[in-house]
């Protein structure tokens, strides 16, 4: 408003007419005065066209300033207000301490003014309220004038408001002599930068040179490379956290390998194969230089080739399943097969000559005690039979001649006879047993030393020096060639001995 009224007195010193009518006196009024809430006094302002508010608090002070106006004395409405410091409208202002704020609020056409208090918990504050008096003007030439103004006046016809843009650049437009102010609105380039405006705003666009428009060598940290010139086959890799770095090639097969962790990485010292086919595997065929191992037939295994050698499939297969308990066999030349596990007790029987093995279809106690006798307990069943072991005594040896026993000293050997049957455990060594008594003179030449026992139903004769061997009493008695005379001598001698 300031800067509308400087304009007018410089057109009234160019001579252009202006009559100014003063009606009444500039007056002051105190609307608050040391208050902390409340609506404070009232200003008059019929008559008035501005009013400027200076508002004044006390220490600590955060009291909300409200102005309001009335148009017939009675009902209040806010009014907008200009601070005179930011140029800000508002209707209310929060008080800072002892910080001076000024508006300046139109009350033409009202005839109250009010500054109400609220809010806040802290101070007092003082409001003053200066009210300049209505002007009216009478205008000849300026009014048909042009005009520029930073705010929306009214009275003005041809008047271009800068308020009324919106915030930027201001581009001036000229056609036909006639100056037209708008907004910059800026300008645009897709995938390009603008390399220069032209005097309207408009872009010309550029793609950028890294000829013309780059100098020097691109660093790193601007996404570069760090680097100008690189050799056939050079790798780039990170040497620090913002710099790269340049990894010559070296011979064909090496491969890129980690130095492991904040460390370059390295090219391998050892080789590897360019091609491979499937089943292929990989040997150490010379020092630091790995090649392939052609696969082969199904089932051969890898065999090493020896220290310092290379390693080779098996000639020999092997199959690719197994049951618990299958025993490997070669089945054929170069194959092993697998023989199927059996019966519990079967054992492994050869097959003869290029002939594979097979289970025993006998089958075998798993356990035996010293002195157990096996025995067919059932067809293609052995068992054992537990055979009585005497203890053996020196005392109880019996030294016999091997001649031929005179027949006036068989009641002797009878009743050496009798007295074995009635002490099992004398064992008799088989050189020293007569010829008599030797089995072979009574049952085909059998050699053996008859030990009665009086358990029923089989007899057991120690041959020593440790093997046992049983016979029942009708294999001892049946033999068709024992005298009856002397069963008859042997029976009498032993009811003597009784």
């Amino acid at each position: 408003m300031r800067k509308f009224l400087a304009l007018f007195l410089v057109l009234f010193f160019l001579s252009y007419s202006l009559a100014i009518s003063q009606t009444l006196p500039t007056k002051t009024f105190t609307l608050q005065d040391a208050a902390s809430s409340g609506n404070g006094a009232d200003a008059a302002v019929a008559g008035y066209s501005i009013a400027a508010l200076s508002i004044l608090g006390t220490a600590g002070s955060d009291r909300v300033v409200t102005f309001s106006a009335s148009a017939d004395a009675t009902n209040f409405a806010t009014i907008s207000c200009r601070n005179l410091s930011s140029n800000a409208v508002s209707t209310t202002v929060t008080t800072s301490g002892t910080t001076l704020v000024q508006f300046s609020c139109p009350v033409a056409g009202m005839k109250k003014l009010r500054a109400a208090l609220s809010g806040g918990s802290a101070g007092t504050v003082t409001v003053v309220a200066v009210v300049l008096p209505e002007v009216s003007y009478n205008y000849s030439s300026p009014l048909e004038g042009h005009y520029i103004t930073t705010q929306s006046e009214s009275g003005l016809p041809n008047e271009v408001s800068l308020g009324d843009l919106t915030t930027g650049l201001l581009l001036n437009t000229v056609s036909a002599s006639v100056s037209t102010p708008s907004a910059y609105v800026g300008t645009s380039c897709t995938n390009q930068f603008p390399r220069s405006l032209n005097a309207s705003g408009a872009a010309t666009c550029a793609t950028v040179s890294l000829t013309a428009d780059v100098v020097n060598t691109l660093p790193s940290s601007k996404g570069g490379t760090d680097n100008a010139s690189y050799a056939v086959g050079d790798l780039l890799y990170a040497s620090g956290t913002t710099a790269l770095s340049k990894l010559a090639d070296v011979a064909a097969g090496s491969y890129l390998r980690s130095g492991g962790a904040v460390t370059a990485p390295a090219w391998s010292t050892a080789t590897l194969p360019n091609t491979a086919t499937t089943g292929d595997l990989l040997y150490a065929s010379a020092s630091n230089v790995y090649s392939n191992l052609a696969d082969v037939a199904a089932g051969s295994y890898l065999r090493s080739g020896g220290s310092s050698t290379a390693p080779v499939w098996s000639t020999s297969t092997l199959p690719n399943t197994a049951t618990t308990g299958d025993l490997l066999y070669a089945s054929a030349s170069n194959v092993y097969s697998n023989l199927a596990d059996v019966t519990a007790g079967s054992f492994l029987r050869s097959g003869g000559a290029s002939t594979a093995p097979a289970w025993s279809t006998v089958t075998f106690p798993n356990s035996a005690t010293a002195g157990d006798v096996l025995y067919a307990s059932a067809s293609n069943v052995y068992s054992t039979r537990i055979a009585p072991r005497p203890a053996i005594s020196s005392t109880r040896l019996l030294p016999m001649s091997t001649a031929i026993l005179p027949m006036q000293q068989l009641h002797k050997y009878l009743l050496l006879v009798v007295l074995v049957w009635l002490q099992p455990g004398v064992v008799a060594q088989r050189s020293a047993v007569p010829s008599i008594f030797r089995l072979s003179s009574i049952c085909q030449q059998v050699q053996r030393l008859m030990i009665a026992q009086r358990r029923a139903a089989c007899s057991s004769i120690l041959v020593a020096p440790v093997e046992p061997i049983l016979f029942s009493q009708q294999e001892i008695w049946s033999c068709n060639r024992v005298p009856v005379a002397l069963t008859v001598i042997f029976f009498l001698l032993l009811v003597l001995q009784l």
